[in-house]
C-alpha cells in the first residue's frame, strides 16, 4: 500500500507521520534488538568462524536452519522504507522526529553489525544498508541541526567504511552522506584531510551525475539520487583542495556545463555553484576558462 502511493509528497508524508504517531519507530528498534540477540546468540556455533559481521549475515542465510536470522532483516528493510522516504521530504516536524529516535540507531549499526556488505542487491543485508545510509544522506541533507552530533559520533568515519563494500549504488551513498559531515576545520587542514578520494571514487562519482543527467526528469534510478543531489555532494567532497583536480581530471567540468544548459533552475545554479568551488584551485582555472562553452555569455550569468 505505501508504496503505491510513494509518489506524492503529500502521501509520503501522511503515512509516515501516522506511523511514527502510532509508535512504528519504537516497533522497528524493539524488533531490530531482537534480531541482534538472535543473530549474537548463533555466532558460537558457526563453522568456519567468520572475521566480521557482515560475513556472518552471508554464512546465516547458507544455512537453512539460521536463514531465518537473515529474512528477518527483510522485515526491517520494509518498515525502514517508509521512514527513508519519509526522510525525504522537507517537513522539519517529521525530519527531526525522525533523527530524534532513529539516527544515532542507524550510525550505531551501521558501524557494529553490518559491515561488510555483500555486492548482492537483492540480499536483504544488502536492502538494510542501503536504506540506513539514503535515510542518514536525506537527514544530513535537509536536517541541517543533526551534522555537528553526527559528526562528533564519528559519522564519517562509519560511513567510508563503505565506500568500497557493496555496489557501485552502496559507493555513491556512502560518499554523498559522508561529505555532508566535512566542516571547515576539515578544508582548512589539507594536510591531512579526511575525506580524500582516489580515482575509483571520482569516476562513479560522476558516472552517477551522468546517468541522472540523461533521464527525462533528471533522476537516477541506477544510483538513486537527482542531479541537484549528485551535484551538491560532489561541491562538498569538492571544497577539500586535493579533490578540486582530481574532479577536473576525471572530467567533471562537461558535465557542469550540460547541467548549465538545461532548463531547471535549480539544476543551473548547483552546476554553477560546482564550477565556482572547483575555480578555488589556481590549476583548475584555465582548464575552465578552456572548456567549451563554459566561459559564454549565458554561463557567465550563471556563475553570479
Amino acid at each position: 500500500m505505501y508504496r503505491s502511493h510513494n509518489i506524492h509528497q503529500h502521501n509520503r508524508d501522511l503515512v509516515v507521520t501516522t506511523l511514527i504517531n502510532n509508535g512504528a519507530m519504537h516497533l522497528l528498534t524493539t524488533y531490530w534488538a531482537a534480531i541482534i540477540k538472535e543473530f549474537e546468540a548463533q555466532r558460537s556455533v558457526i563453522t568456519p568462524k567468520v572475521n566480521s559481521n557482515g560475513e556472518l549475515w552471508s554464512r546465516y542465510g547458507e544455512l537453512p536452519h539460521k536463514r531465518y536470522i537473515v529474512e528477518s532483516l527483510q522485515n526491517c528493510f520494509n518498515l525502514m522504507v517508509v521512514f527513508w522516504n519519509g526522510s525525504d521530504i522537507k517537513n522539519h516536524v517529521t525530519l527531526k522526529k525522525i533523527y530524534d529516535n532513529l539516527g544515532r540507531f542507524l550510525l550505531e549499526n551501521l558501524e557494529k553489525y553490518l559491515h561488510p556488505v555483500p555486492d548482492v542487491p537483492n540480499h536483504p543485508q544488502f536492502k538494510i544498508v542501503k536504506s540506513f545510509l539514503g535515510t542518514l544522506h536525506n537527514l544530513f541533507n535537509k536536517y541541517g541541526e543533526c551534522i555537528d552530533e553526527m559528526r562528533a559520533l564519528r559519522g564519517i568515519d562509519i560511513l567510508s567504511q563503505y565506500r568500497n563494500s557493496g555496489t557501485v549504488l552502496m559507493q555513491v551513498k556512502s560518499v554523498l552522506a559522508s561529505a555532508y559531515l566535512l566542516q571547515d576545520q576539515d578544508k582548512e587542514n589539507q594536510d591531512n584531510a579526511v575525506f580524500e578520494l582516489g580515482e575509483k571514487d571520482m569516476k562513479f562519482m560522476i558516472t552517477a551525475l551522468e546517468d541522472a543527467m540523461k533521464s527525462e526528469n533528471y533522476h537516477s534510478k541506477t544510483y538513486g539520487y537527482n542531479v541537484e543531489e549528485l551535484i551538491t555532494g560532489i561541491s562538498n567532497i569538492a571544497a577539500i583542495d586535493c579533490n578540486k583536480g582530481r574532479l577536473v581530471h576525471a572530467g567533471i567540468l562537461p558535465v557542469y556545463v550540460r547541467g548549465m544548459k538545461t532548463s531547471e533552475p535549480g539544476i543551473q545554479r548547483e552546476a554553477a555553484n560546482g564550477v565556482w568551488v572547483l575555480a578555488f584551485e589556481e590549476k583548475n582555472t584555465q582548464k575552465i576558462i578552456e572548456q567549451p562553452d563554459l566561459m559564454s555569455g549565458r554561463h557567465i550569468q550563471c556563475l553570479f
